[in-house]
């Protein structure tokens, strides 16, 4: 008996790389390729209409990563597809993929590499293994676990405690942009056009607080905020930063806390 076919999605912003790997997966005998999407937003739709056993996702697309469109995925009834990110970034999204049990395909596509990630998907389905929703546990925001931030250089995956603020036009930069401090007093400039407003939403957590137009500060780092001065104080090796809570910011974070 023929062995069923392997129900395949590609969704990719950029039709060339589609192209490309469409190329490659018709010398798999094993695969049907389904559908193909360049229009991120539509991604949901499809995979909920077809409901595919393999989808090669890529990470960053205009208005929608594929870690969005994994969001949407979880809320699907009886979706249990292996994802495969198909994306051209850097070590620090490959190990958070490794960790979470996401599998990986570099851009551009070489075909012993696409060859092995068809291999293991056929090992897991076969084992029984693939468990769509505990993976998408250990990657997706939750708790204190990673979020992915829009770096300069593409996605950089962090753990909420270890930002301590982001910081517009940061004194350890030359030139005006939003910078994540982080607890090792690294900084990691973030994507150019990215404001407060989005990395606060990227971010659904209340700890992290706009204390003035150039900053959104991690409430676990505060010691102590002076009234008088409204200067923030925050817990040592940070001590000697100058911030400064605005008016609104100040009224709001007294009132949050019943502050008289």
């Amino acid at each position: 008996m023929e062995a069923k076919k392997i129900a395949t999605v590609i969704i990719d912003d950029s039709k060339s790389e589609i192209k490309k790997l469409v190329g490659e997966l018709e010398t798999f005998s094993e695969i049907d390729l389904v559908k193909t999407c360049s229009n991120p937003q539509k991604a949901g739709k499809i995979l909920k209409e077809i409901k595919p056993q393999l989808v090669f996702l890529d990470v960053e697309m205009p208005g929608k990563t594929g870690f969005d469109i994994l969001k949407e995925m979880k809320t699907y009834k009886d979706f249990n597809a292996t994802v495969v990110f198909y994306t051209a970034y850097d070590k620090y999204v490959l190990e958070a993929l490794r960790q979470s049990a996401f599998d990986y395909l570099l851009k551009p596509v070489q075909y012993n590499e696409l060859s092995n990630v068809i291999s293991r998907f056929q090992k897991e389905r076969f084992s029984g293994n693939n468990d769509f929703r505990k993976k998408l546990d250990k990657i997706l925001p939750s708790g204190n676990s990673r979020v992915f931030i829009p770096s300069a250089t593409g996605l950089r995956f962090l753990y909420k405690d270890e930002i301590v603020l982001f910081a517009f036009q940061h004194p350890k930069l030359n030139k005006s942009a939003w910078c994540a401090l982080l607890i090792d007093q690294q900084t990691v400039e973030i994507k150019k056009k990215t404001n407060a407003k989005s990395i606060i939403q990227i971010l659904q957590d209340p700890n992290y607080f706009k204390i003035n137009q150039s900053a959104i500060l991690n409430l676990r780092y505060l010691s102590a905020i002076e009234f008088k001065t409204r200067r923030c104080i925050l817990i040592p090796p940070f001590n000697n930063f100058e911030l400064v809570l605005s008016r609104s910011a100040f009224n709001e974070l007294r009132d949050s806390f019943d502050i008289l």
